[in-house]
């Protein structure tokens, strides 16, 4: 016997079981959909971080001095940056790039140009260079590539050499990892008290690494530090590149977050208005036998409760096993890489606790309303079953879309202005798709009428009938559609992104291997190549053109005819290359003029100046310190602006130009090669990279690569780089799938009486079956068409907070719709089963529990 209200909830819950399971499951899907998203995208964000302290260690500001002033930090200067508010440890370093290193057993097994740092033995100097060992007189460490190259190993020894002073044999007392992606390939590193006595530097520093205090600003304490001495150089430890991708991660987290709460909600929403559908006739019952509003309500917040607390407490849990489990799942199955992935529950339990809270907001008022109402009128609206007409719907639908629309042309006016508009263009977006779903229930009904005759021609009088039985039911059908579109938006919106940085970042590498191969030096800014190194290149079987490009070079400008003023710091910069032998192999249109006084342009850079074709920049042959210019007397060039391009080939760097090798003026014997631009005969392929191989036995420092390895390197790290993203994108899928299913079923479980009045009105199991699964396909087809519009508008806003090019795989999401619709149908198959073959009697007389 019931004697309390808990006992009269228990016993609905009991009795209700397959629809508290149905809800139940939606609060589960939901809640870990939310929570993986924002976990995935907290790690993915950690990773770029953690990138950052791997190139960089521990320090967060570096200081150092400027080019073309005293090539070492003055002490006072040391002293005032050391005293500096906010700075919690310093560690000197003093760098020089001429040492050349050999082993002492083998001399042929030499490298020059070795990156060479002196340090000490702080743990800010540690974590930097990524040695545990300390180091101390006589002694050093080097990279791991370098170790190779010398064929040494720990305790070896090895002779180091540097300009104007006797040579040392040193201990190496450990081998480093190479680092990816690092500036340069070869790294020595010494003790900084034994570098300056050896170099006769007493005292003497090149830069300080800097360690601030927690809650430390450090742009303030750069600002600070640059008051020292007009002379400093300050940087900031952020990687441009990873603070990029950082800024994208979190523009694409919170876009993708947002989605999840909005199809979250749509999942429950749906589910838990037909869980009180299904309570109006008990709630109608106790407020005939004299039970008031505020017991009903008491009741179904009871079980509302119930159904968000076990719903959240096991999406957690699924959300643990997506991150964690398909997580190392996915990254075996498609190649990934994910670097100390870890679940933070403190992080997981507040996104959990905050979705709760969202999950109750939109259960309570329907919850509410239900109990307002008289008991005849609850039996009447139990009928009711489509929206009534509202005009407060219709204009928060247009003026959503509206506002969404104006965020987005001001993302756009101010990415013009070649400023980052951040998250503003995928709010926009967010709110334009807030809008459209909004509006939906007005489209809705006339869709399904319009594909009322289009199913009765493919499908006959089944068709005809499966559309008809659901026209009516606008409130069940709006959620279905919803939750479908929401979880294809997702799918599209992250497939996208990915595919729209694969092309942007293979457009790039493209610009750099316009050639066949492309040949670089391991030494960098060290590179002992000369322009002659191509005789030897092009002495290899196979090869039609070596077209070598120097590294960029900048001169002081001294006037130009266009009507630009000059700025402060405004420079020719240029790099050296054969301009005929590049308009040969169509890398640069051809030009006239005397190639010794001719330059072409890069597009920006001509911009910049407001020069056109024809136009003349007198440019100062000769590099001197910028403090000379103004009393500069000497010789001057007069360089003519040729052709302008779009971009300079073989090159990534902007505001440059190219001139071209019988230019002697703005040469010296420091110009080195950048680059070989290699054209082969396809056919003789196998004989140049034997050629090269041999090549390299005389040159060690050389080292090449093709456009296709560049690009599958990129897409390599492109998968390792937003590897989580990717895992998201496939859990979201799934939840997705499985939140669908679960919609979808509900509300074929809500329909039982139709079906079955169907079923007494002449149509055979068979049929009811067909019509099942007709309705399921109408749902997917409308759902996937919203989606799919909604999706494209969300990657638009997106890809433009990002500034990044549009490109949308279309074959990629068409699986993904095909996916989606497929796994629908395959899982809703049997429950229409079970339905078709259901007794008409028994679901005539009893409502679905």
């Amino acid at each position: 016997m019931i004697t309390s209200f808990w006992g009269l909830a228990k016993k609905f819950i009991i009795t209700n079981k397959v629809r508290i399971i149905l809800s139940v499951l939606s609060v589960i899907l939901s809640v870990g959909l939310v929570v993986t998203i924002f976990s995935l995208v907290d790690n993915m964000e950690k990773s770029y971080k953690q990138e950052i302290k791997y190139h960089y260690g521990n320090m967060d500001l570096m200081v150092g001095v400027k080019t073309f002033t005293h090539n070492y930090l003055l002490q006072d200067e040391v002293d005032k940056i050391k005293s500096t508010a906010g700075v919690e440890s310093t560690s000197e370093v003093l760098m020089e790039p001429q040492l050349s290193i050999c082993n002492v057993n083998d001399e042929s097994r030499h490298s020059p140009g070795v990156y060479t740092v002196g340090v000490d033995n702080s743990f800010l100097a540690k974590s930097r260079y990524k040695n545990n060992k300390d180091i101390g007189e006589n002694e050093v460490i080097i990279n791991k590539g370098l170790a190779s190259t010398l064929n040494v190993k720990v305790f070896d020894k090895v002779k180091v050499e540097l300009p104007n002073v006797d040579p040392k044999i040193c201990k190496i007392v450990e081998v480093i990892p190479d680092i990816k992606g690092a500036a340069v390939d070869d790294t020595a590193v010494l003790n900084i008290n034994f570098l300056q006595k050896w170099c006769g530097l007493k005292n003497k520093s090149t830069f300080i690494l800097l360690k601030l205090k927690n809650g430390t600003d450090k742009l303030k304490t750069e600002e600070s530090l640059k008051t020292i001495s007009k002379n400093l150089r300050v940087d900031v430890i952020e990687m441009e590149e990873v603070q990029t991708n950082i800024q994208n991660i979190k523009v694409m987290g919170c876009a993708l977050g947002v989605l999840s709460i909005i199809i979250s909600v749509l999942f429950i929403f749906s589910n838990f208005r037909l869980f009180i559908y299904e309570y109006k006739h008990e709630l109608a019952v106790m407020r005939s036998v004299g039970g008031n509003s505020q017991q009903s309500f008491k009741l179904i917040l009871i079980q509302a409760v119930f159904i968000v607390l076990s719903g959240s407490i096991l999406g957690l849990g699924l959300s643990y096993l997506c991150t964690t489990f398909l997580s190392n799942l996915f990254s075996s199955l498609f190649g990934l890489h994910i670097t100390n992935f870890t679940f933070r529950w403190k992080y997981a339990v507040e996104i959990c606790i905050l979705s709760d809270f969202l999950i109750m907001a939109f259960l309570i008022f329907p919850a509410i309303n239900s109990t307002k109402i008289l008991p005849i009128q609850a039996m009447r609206e139990n009928e009711q079953v489509e929206y009534k007409k509202s005009n407060v719907r219709k204009w928060m639908a247009l003026i959503s879309i509206s506002i969404g629309v104006l965020f987005v042309i001001d993302a756009f006016l101010i990415n013009a202005k070649g400023r980052n508009s951040g998250l503003i263009a995928p709010l926009g977006g967010i709110i334009i798709i807030i809008g459209v779903f909004w509006g939906f229930t007005y489209f809705i009904k006339p869709i399904f009428e319009f594909l009322s005759p289009i199913w009765n021609f493919f499908g006959g009088r089944i068709g005809f009938i499966a559309v008809k039985n659901i026209i009516p039911q606008m409130k069940q059908n709006t959620m279905v559609v919803l939750s479908l579109a929401g979880a294809i938006t997702i799918a599209i919106t992250g497939v996208s992104i990915l595919e729209s940085i694969k092309i942007n970042s293979n457009k790039v590498i493209q610009r750099e291997y316009v050639s066949d191969i492309v040949l670089t030096s391991r030494y960098g800014l060290n590179s002992k190549l000369k322009y002659n190194f191509k005789k030897e290149i092009e002495k290899i079987k196979g090869v039609k053109e070596a077209i070598p490009l120097s590294y960029s070079t900048s001169r002081e400008i001294i006037s130009m005819n266009s009507n630009v003023k000059l700025s402060k710091g405004d420079r020719f910069n240029y790099i050296i290359g054969d301009i005929d032998e590049l308009a040969k192999n169509g890398f640069l249109p051809k030009v006239e003029g005397d190639k010794r006084s001719i330059a072409v342009f890069q597009e920006d850079y001509a911009k910049k100046f407001n020069l056109k074709v024809g136009d003349e920049i007198k440019v100062i042959p000769k590099d001197i310190p910028v403090n000379q210019k103004e009393t500069y007397k000497g010789e001057t060039v007069n360089i003519k602006v040729a052709a302008i391009v779009h971009a300079l080939p073989g090159s990534m760097i902007s505001n440059h130009c190219i001139v071209d090798w019988r230019n002697k003026y703005l040469q010296d014997n420091n110009t080195i090669l950048d680059r070989v631009l290699i054209q082969i005969d396809k056919a003789n392929k196998e004989d140049v990279l034997k050629g090269l191989n041999d090549l390299k036995t005389k040159n060690n420092e050389i080292k090449w690569s093709t456009l296709q390895e560049a690009l599958a390197d990129s897409n390599q790290m492109l998968k390792q780089r937003f590897s989580l993203l990717i895992i998201a994108i496939i859990v979201t899928l799934l939840i997705g799938v499985s939140g669908i299913v679960v919609t979808l079923n509900s509300h074929i479980q809500a329909q039982r009486r139709e079906y079955a009045i169907l079923r007494a009105i002449s149509i055979t199991p068979l049929q009811l079956f067909k019509i099942v699964l007709s309705q399921g396909l109408l749902y997917s087809l409308v759902g996937a068409f919203l989606g799919t519009a909604s999706g494209t508008i969300m990657l638009y806003s997106i890809v433009l907070g990002m500034g990044e090019t549009v490109s949308i795989p279309w074959n990629m999401i068409l699986y993904i719709i095909v996916g989606m619709i497929l796994s629908s149908l395959i899982l809703t198959l049997p429950l229409a089963k079970r339905i078709s073959n259901k007794s008409i009697v028994k679901e005539l007389n009893n409502t679905v529990r």
